[in-house]
């Protein structure tokens, strides 16, 4: 073939493959704005999903704050009764709520049964009726049950939890806990999202003291820390036109609507996440597109095999990209065939620290799955007949959690899996870190089984625990001891030297008691000076023997003040159901009260 054959032929591959190319661009394109838009409705869906999760993460927990204020709670029961609440009665909860946790503004009420106010912690009015604008309240006393619901007051727009106090079965108040939304806002910023909460313009009339003191329009804003310029942005904006649109995007920003609605489904408030629009990621989307323009350039190889050397350098620069799409994640991303890792971005080494390459990971590891925790509630090697790889993609549409112990610390991550190259069987696996999320969601459940003062087990803790021994006792038979004990003559000793020397004797013979037990042991405090200790696989005869030693453990202490303590002894018999074995135990403590105190019985 001559020079000007060739000429010919170049050109003609060049015209081909232009025109080919521009056809592929073309439909490259169309489909990247058919992706993105379904990109653009997933990410607005998982807001909201986690705006409900959120909020309803918040009710949950705002619930659990208010039944730990009134769970046998006999101090509060007669102030109540009393009709009088000190100023500050509930300032160091505050105070430990502010220190602890998220929840750094929380407002506690209480109201009597003839529903007036005895008590509100942000205001100083004190004494007026509730009964005309509180129906939920009034519910409250009618139902006897714990209520949960979002409210417009006067103030604001606010979670709230109602708790009813009972004594000796008739409840004599309500108990009212409040939060708002600020701890979500907090929540969506460490996310680069802005929130915004608006009120419902037609309660503008009835927010006779707004919280915020901050509005857009007619609209009431329930929370703090927003940005100015979000606020200006949001001024200028038709804010019915953007409640009814699933996601908005305009001016660089990328908006979704949240409808907030009360308990009986009336529409409150709406809740505007608000992300900048260069801050969203599109790593999926153009993993995706790259393998599109790749499949292309495979395809157009018949018609340039004379560029073969550029196809080559080509290939390898985008393979250089594809690592660097990988590598621009903030989670730990590995491409896995069906039994190893093939590939993984740089998040996975500074994570599996140990490991400099995926070489030597692969030759020391036989799988990532090695480091799962087998853990219930958490993703395992195995599940029943599928690997861990296959159950996640035969259950794509459910969230996984995996829970992995490395060099000393747990870490908890979201995982999910979907494939990437069906003739190589190639997956991509995202570990999504939320070890943070996952550790305050246990502190907070740890705040609601635990005592505030001795730092042991409430009353709901050994409810729980004694129900599951029971049950289990049942499947394996094993022998339950209880051990119930109090101090001798407590109230004595808080009319002599105060509840201050009163709340330092509980804590120090509690921590002494501790000491003594075994490790599976279950102490909690049940009550005011009460206890209760649960024995697995202790028999009477040998709960008796160690309700003997604490006996005289304390007795022979004298710290603080000298005190004693009356125990009882019981044993669970199979079948028995619990409220008998809780009232024997009840009766052997009575027992040693009538026998001249500072003695242990047995039942």
């Amino acid at each position: 073939m001559n020079d000007n054959k060739i000429r010919w032929l170049f050109v003609w591959v060049i015209l081909l493959l232009g025109m080919a190319f521009y056809s592929y661009i073309v439909f490259v394109n169309e489909k990247k704005e058919q992706m993105l838009t379904k990109e653009y409705r997933n990410l607005a869906t998982n807001m909201k999903m986690t705006m409900q999760s959120a909020i309803f993460q918040k009710e949950k927990a705002t619930a659990s704050i208010a039944i730990a204020l009134v769970d046998h709670n006999q101090e509060l029961v007669a102030l109540i009764k009393k009709g009088s609440i000190p100023k500050n009665y509930f300032v160091m909860l505050s105070k430990q709520l502010r220190d602890n946790t998220n929840y750094k503004n929380i407002w506690i009420q209480v109201i009597d049964k003839n529903l007036h106010v005895l008590h509100r912690s942000w205001s100083e009015q004190r004494g007026d009726s509730v009964a005309k604008t509180r129906q939920d309240i009034a519910r409250v006393f009618q139902t006897h049950k714990v209520m949960s619901d979002i409210n417009v007051d006067k103030y604001t727009l606010s979670i709230r939890a109602l708790v009813p106090v009972f004594d000796h079965h008739k409840v004599i108040g309500v108990v009212e806990v409040v939060s708002h939304f600020n701890s979500i806002a907090k929540m969506f910023q460490k996310e680069d999202t802005h929130l915004v909460v608006l009120l419902d313009k037609k309660y503008k009339k009835i927010l006779y003291h707004p919280y915020t003191k901050l509005f857009v329009k007619e609209y009431y804003i329930a929370n703090f820390n927003i940005d100015h310029s979000i606020v200006t942005y949001m001024q200028k904006q038709d804010i019915e036109a953007l409640v009814s649109e699933y996601y908005v995007l305009h001016n660089g920003y990328f908006m979704v609507p949240f409808v907030i609605h009360s308990f009986d489904k009336k529409i409150l408030a709406y809740a505007f996440m608000i992300k900048n629009k260069d801050t969203l990621s599109y790593v999926a989307l153009d993993f995706i597109i790259f393998k599109w323009i790749a499949f292309g350039i495979a395809f157009l190889l018949f018609f340039i095999v004379i560029f073969y050397i550029y196809l080559f350098k080509r290939l390898k620069k985008q393979k250089s990209y594809y690592q660097n799409i990988i590598d621009s994640s903030t989670n730990v991303m590995v491409i896995h065939d069906a039994t190893r890792i093939v590939d993984a971005n740089k998040i996975f080494f500074e994570f599996i620290t140990e490991y400099k390459t995926l070489d030597v990971f692969n030759k020391r590891e036989h799988c990532i799955c090695d480091f799962f925790v087998q853990e219930k509630g958490y993703l395992q090697k195995t599940m029943g007949d599928l690997s861990w790889l296959e159950y996640l993609l035969k259950y794509k549409e459910q969230q996984h959690k995996v829970k992995i112990v490395y060099r000393g610390h747990t870490y908890y991550f979201v995982v999910s899996a979907s494939l990437v190259d069906d003739e190589k069987h190639l997956y991509s696996v995202v570990f999504t870190d939320i070890t943070k999320e996952e550790n305050y969601k246990f502190e907070l459940e740890n705040l609601s089984i635990r005592d505030p003062l001795t730092n042991i087990g409430n009353r709901r803790y050994f409810t729980t625990q004694l129900q599951e021994y029971v049950t289990n006792s049942k499947r394996y038979p094993m022998c339950i001891s209880l051990i119930m004990f109090d101090i001798d003559f407590f109230k004595k000793i808080n009319d002599t030297y105060g509840h201050d020397v009163g709340d330092d004797v509980l804590v120090f013979y509690t921590k002494l008691i501790q000491e003594h037990l075994r490790e599976n042991d279950i102490f909690c405090r049940i009550g005011g000076e009460e206890f209760m200790i649960i024995l697995p696989y202790i028999t009477k005869e040998q709960a008796e023997v160690v309700a003997e030693k604490l006996r005289a453990l304390v007795e022979a202490s004298r710290e603080i003040v000298p005190l004693s303590m009356s125990f009882g002894v019981s044993e669970y018999k199979e079948g028995e159901e619990i409220k008998t074995f809780l009232k024997r135990v009840d009766d052997a403590v009575y027992d040693a009260k009538e026998n001249g105190r500072n003695r242990v019985c047995v039942h």
